[in-house]
């Protein structure tokens, strides 16, 4: 039962992109600064990012992390496209299990346990 490797993927908008996020991503997106960076940032940021995976991993398997990690979870209760094979599915974020899964439960009521693939947040809409 011991871990034997991780797939690990983060994206971090140092930068905004040139003519500006995509008008899908508006209002779910944001960089770290408004124009150019300062230099060298980006190096700091990577081995920050390293320095405290380096810390975490020793101690994955006993999931010191998960409590705070289902605290921090943003997407609960947020409407999400679940993105498989070029298609999406609407689902509603139920939370996170103990394996670190997205709970999600479809539109026919369906749920399921996500282990990794794409998620899009659906933006939520203004007024009311």
């Amino acid at each position: 039962g011991a871990l034997e490797s991780v797939v690990l993927g983060i994206g971090i908008n140092v930068e905004p992109p040139p003519g500006g996020f995509p008008e899908e991503l508006r209002p779910i997106a944001a960089p770290l600064y408004d124009k150019a960076a300062p230099a060298g940032i980006k190096s700091r940021l990577i081995a920050a990012v390293l320095s405290r995976l380096s810390d975490i991993l020793p101690r994955l398997e006993e999931k010191p992390h998960l409590a705070e990690y289902k605290r921090r979870m943003f997407l609960t209760g947020r409407e999400v496209d679940v993105v498989s094979g070029g298609e999406a599915r609407r689902a509603g974020v139920l939370g996170v299990d103990d394996d670190f899964r997205l709970l999600v439960r479809y539109d026919n009521g369906e749920t399921d346990a996500l282990m990794s693939g794409e998620v899009r947040v659906v933006p939520e809409r203004g007024g009311a």
